[in-house]
């Protein structure tokens, strides 16, 4: 058990922010923009896909089209000039 900061015994330990940056940046090649960017659940995500604790599921067709009406590259109003 480790002390926190009021001086009382804890289970839990500090957060580490070199670890956790150490990690992000030489294991999953984060750029620090990408990293700072992240929330806890992402991180937390990430992390899990690393160990193997956590698989994606595949992505099928018809989510992959969802998604692309959805969240289109170009708005359907938007005019390109060529």
């Amino acid at each position: 058990m480790q002390q926190n900061s009021a001086g009382r015994q804890s289970p839990f330990r500090a957060f580490s922010w070199r670890e956790a940056m150490g990690f992000a940046f030489v294991e999953l090649k984060l750029s620090p923009q990408a990293f700072w960017q992240m929330t806890p659940r992402e991180f937390q995500a990430a992390l899990d896909w690393y160990r193997g604790t956590q698989t994606l599921p595949a992505t099928t067709r018809d989510s992959f089209e969802a998604l692309q009406k959805r969240y289109p590259d170009q708005p359907q109003n938007e005019v390109t000039q060529r």
